[in-house]
């Protein structure tokens, strides 16, 4: 998971609100995936990752939980919005630990590719900074 337009919140709220921003977001991780594991991990400024074993097949439902309340979730005055990648390891039986998490990161990297081509928000940002 990593967060849009943190440099954008941080530019026009103050760091605080950017800290807020990534606090939040640690939260909704949490709340969505704490049944299914601990191993939630903030792994970088705006980065998290998290482990757990899909018991019921239901990854993609976890994920739009997450973007769901990401998206009702405001800082200051802007929409939290974030960037999900994810794999099922069992996906990819040949793979390492290091290859699965760098597939799960580019997918998350698509993602955030995805928002930022077919949203204005950064547009609607930049010219205001």
């Amino acid at each position: 998971v990593d967060i849009n337009i943190l440099k954008i919140i941080n530019d026009t709220q103050g760091h605080n609100s950017g800290d807020d921003a990534i606090i939040k977001t640690g939260e909704i991780i949490k709340k969505v995936l704490g049944e299914y594991t601990e191993d939630i991990y903030r792994t970088g400024g705006d980065e998290f990752f998290a482990f757990f074993l899909d018991k019921n097949n239901d990854v993609n439902v976890l994920v739009e939980k997450i973007n769901s309340i990401a998206n009702e979730t405001k800082v200051g005055d802007i929409p939290l919005s974030i960037s999900v990648g994810y794999i099922k390891s069992r996906d990819y039986i040949e793979k390492n630990i290091y290859d699965l998490i760098n597939i799960a990161e580019n997918n998350m990297y698509k993602a955030k590719d995805d928002f930022y081509k077919s949203s204005d928000f950064k547009k609607r940002y930049d010219r205001q900074l």
